[in-house]
């Protein structure tokens, strides 16, 4: 049986400059004679910098879709830093969404966004769920907020038992017991028809990865969804990080089965996204970033 390719070079094309072999971070290629060679395919990621740099598009890569190596533009041609610099600073975390659906082909351009963000080995093992129907999501924050009601109620317990007990309060009690009282105050404002969980966002996206497929599961899918917000932002949309989510579909089994989120899958980051109900006038100011230079 003959083995399945990987990669394939046209000998009709190639020149044998070796740039793909100079680029190939898995040492996969080799130089022959007249054209470059194929020395070890089975260490090849697919990362496509070989094809990237070939100047007579001579790469051939299994699974990845030949249309998408497009040419590359001129970086100047793109943002300039500074203009690159003020839509960084123009994206707000947003808590006040106008009660009107996402269109479909929207989210498909902001799941795009994410899906050509870099990953460790090139592994891309991050998945997404999209909860976009009115039904779907006042069913999950329902199950959330009662979720995070009875954590509430846990954490509680036991900082009035290390209280009574006298023991010394860490400062990880009583960040705990802060937020459970924040939680039983969502559930409160819940139970009033007022959303301060995902405010009323018409959409919320949930990525997770495979445990056993990443060695950097946090940092991938963080990146894919900082792709994923500024795209958000680029279509007209805003986006608002919802931690307190990721920590209940890790807690709740049911919920997980119900975002049919795989057991073996964690989940990392989770954001709302929807159309803006304010208008914000300026840009973000932040604390002055903490460098050591070496």
């Amino acid at each position: 049986m003959t083995e399945a390719w990987i990669i394939k070079i046209d000998k009709n094309l190639c020149t044998c400059c070796g740039l793909c072999m100079e680029i190939c971070i898995s040492d996969v290629l080799k130089e022959n004679e007249d054209i470059m060679g194929v020395s070890a395919p089975s260490r090849c990621i697919l990362c496509g910098h070989c094809k990237a740099v070939c100047p007579e598009n001579a790469i051939e890569l299994r699974g990845l879709d030949p249309d998408e190596f497009e040419p590359a533009p001129e970086k100047t041609s793109l943002f300039s830093p500074d203009r690159l610099q003020t839509f960084f600073r123009s994206r707000r975390s947003l808590r006040k969404y106008k009660n009107r659906p996402v269109e479909k082909e929207t989210i498909e351009k902001i799941i795009e966004a994410g899906r050509f963000a870099p990953t460790g080995g090139n592994r891309q093992p991050v998945e997404h769920v999209v909860v976009h129907t009115p039904k779907m999501m006042e069913t999950v924050l329902e199950i959330t907020v009662e979720t995070l009601a009875d954590m509430a109620v846990h954490v509680k317990k036991k900082y009035e038992q290390e209280k009574k007990n006298g023991t010394r309060l860490s400062v990880r009690s009583m960040r705990e017991k802060f937020y459970a009282d924040l939680w039983l105050k969502i559930k409160e404002q819940h139970e009033k028809g007022v959303d301060k969980l995902f405010y009323h966002a018409p959409v919320l996206i949930v990525s997770h990865v495979n445990s056993a497929m990443a060695t950097t599961q946090g940092v991938d899918a963080g990146i894919a969804s900082a792709h994923m917000v500024l795209m958000a932002e680029a279509l007209g949309l805003g986006t608002c990080f919802c931690g307190f989510f990721v920590l209940v579909v890790e807690q709740n089994r049911k919920l997980k089965q119900m975002l049919k989120i795989p057991e073996k899958n964690r989940t990392h980051l989770s954001f709302m996204a929807g159309y803006p109900d304010v208008n914000f006038l300026r840009l973000t100011g932040r604390n002055r970033a903490k460098v050591t230079w070496l």
